[in-house]
């Protein structure tokens, strides 16, 4: 059995373009427009949001649609992912596997990402300390594949 809580897993996924024919992209997106509603009332203008495992970026449409006023950034594991993210949305913000370490924002959002982080409490503990609004978003009821 495949560990899918690896970074060589991710990267794989990635670099390989299984994300995208698995519909990855635009599951992300569908996510996002309904995650933006959450942290709308938690956005002003000029304000700093990452998207704590971003994958390839596919949510900063959303969000840099959303919010113009605001900078976007996203942080994944997956160097692949960073570099796909890159190619296609470099235009709409910074992408990174280490901004956490480096910057603090006002809102940081993660979605789909803690379920696979065996540590995930000291993750939160860490983006705790470097936003203002931490926002999580797991699956609820997720069923395994079969």
């Amino acid at each position: 059995m495949v560990n899918i809580n690896t970074k060589e897993y991710w990267d794989s996924r990635f670099a390989l373009g299984d994300w995208e024919t698995k519909g990855g992209f635009n599951q992300t997106k569908l996510f996002a427009i309904e995650q933006a509603r959450y942290i709308k009332p938690y956005v002003s203008p000029g304000c700093r949001i990452l998207d704590f495992g971003c994958g390839a970026g596919d949510s900063s449409e959303i969000f840099v649609s959303e919010f113009p006023d605001c900078n976007f950034y996203g942080e994944d594991l997956s160097q692949a992912a960073i570099q796909l993210a890159e190619e296609r949305f470099g235009h709409l913000g910074k992408f990174s596997t280490k901004l956490k370490d480096e910057m603090e924002f006002d809102i940081i959002f993660t979605s789909n990402v803690l379920e696979h982080v065996p540590d995930y409490k000291s993750i939160c503990d860490e983006l705790l300390l470097k936003c203002r609004y931490l926002f999580v978003f797991v699956p609820f009821n997720e069923r395994p594949l079969s």
